[in-house]
Formats: structure tokens, sequence, C-alpha cells
């Protein structure tokens, strides 16, 4: 699946693979990541490609909230690294 839709802010990314494609190839190297943190990758993906609400599923305080939170700063260091060219998700 691809989208040429626009981010919120930012520029165009045409063809780009689905944000759950994106999490598949960054997760498939390195170390194991909890469903949290990918979910909170993904859902930051889904924000940035197609405008998608985000919405943390987990409870305050929690290993899984913590988890999400994290997986969200990656899905914005990710997004910055293919907005800047520096990383290529094809």
């Amino acid at each position: 699946m691809t989208t040429s839709e626009r981010s919120p802010k930012g520029p165009t990314l045409v063809d780009c693979p689905s944000p759950n494609e994106i999490a598949d190839k960054l997760l498939s190297v390195g170390n194991k990541r909890s469903e949290a943190y990918r979910r909170g990758l993904v859902d930051v993906l889904a924000f940035r490609l197609n405008g998608t609400r985000i919405r943390c599923p987990y409870q305050p305080g929690t290993p899984e909230f913590d988890a999400y939170f994290a997986g969200n700063d990656r899905g914005h260091f990710q997004w910055r690294l293919m907005v800047d060219s520096e990383w290529k998700p094809n």
C-alpha cells in the first residue's frame, strides 16, 4: 500500500509505503521491541503520512504507556530522516 497524501505539516512523500510496512522494515534489525513500542511508532507515521489522530491506548504510569511514547519518539525521528532524504523506506 502506498500513499501520496500530504502530511499535516510537511512535504509529500510520493509512493511511500504504509506506516506498518515502514515499521516492519525499521524493526526487522536491532533489539526486539514491544507491541506497545511498535504501535507508538506506527501511530506517529500514520499521523505524518495520513493525518490520522494519535490516541494512546495505554494508562499513564504503565510500562506500555512508556513504551508507546518511546515508539512515538522513534516515529518522529524516522519521519525527519525520511523528509530530509537520509533514510528511504523503499
